[in-house]
């Protein structure tokens, strides 16, 4: 098979969508939280219980991923305000091609950088990132949501704030663990908060 010219923009088209299909697939397999590994929802439930929102409560998850915080929030709240923030320009457009699958487009997910999501109208705040993300982010989450407002974070305690409860979950084993091998460097107060799985509980 002699190859033609006029051949060559057609492969390379269909060469660059393998490549962007192989992306997908490596994000999605061996990078972050979200949003391939969602917390598991009986454990959501109990956080929920334990925020017991009021009617029309503000929910923010920061690193939402398949938004199965808000999923499980809207149930329990129907008439709150459901945000979704991702910061990938790849999750965030899975999350709401994820949302919009299951007819939830009363969550709104956004593609923006955590640090300036403006979170003042928040009355709850869900985070599931990892510690050097929730260093950054520790005096946005103390000073900026509503008075009274409460904020969780998931498997890493937030440097340098006090939570008022921490929840005990049960770790559970995942089966493609072994193909996640690197570490992330951590600094001295970050070693201080290595992911425990528990649920940290704070109000400001």
């Amino acid at each position: 098979m002699v190859l033609k010219i006029q051949d060559i923009p057609l492969i390379t088209s269909i060469t660059a969508f393998l490549f962007g299909l192989l992306l997908v697939i490596r994000h999605l397999l061996f990078f972050g939280f979200a949003p391939f590994v969602p917390h598991r929802p009986e454990v959501i439930e109990k956080i929920l219980k334990e925020i017991n929102p009021a009617s029309g409560t503000v929910f923010f998850s920061l690193g939402c991923g398949r938004s199965g915080f808000l999923e499980l929030a809207r149930k329990k709240c129907p008439d709150g305000t459901f945000i979704g923030v991702e910061e990938g320009a790849i999750s965030s457009c899975i999350s709401r091609l994820q949302t919009c699958l299951k007819g939830m487009r009363d969550i709104k997910v956004v593609h923006s950088d955590y640090y300036k999501t403006d979170l003042h109208r928040a009355n709850a705040v869900y985070c599931y990132l990892n510690p050097e993300e929730l260093r950054d982010l520790y005096k946005k989450l103390k000073l900026e949501p509503r008075t009274d407002a409460i904020i969780v974070s998931v498997g890493f305690a937030i440097p340098y704030l006090d939570p008022i409860k921490i929840m005990k979950t049960e770790q559970k084993k995942k089966w493609y663990g072994f193909l996640i091998s690197h570490k992330k460097v951590l600094t001295i107060k970050e070693k201080e908060h290595t992911r425990d799985d528990n649920v940290y509980f704070y109000q400001v």
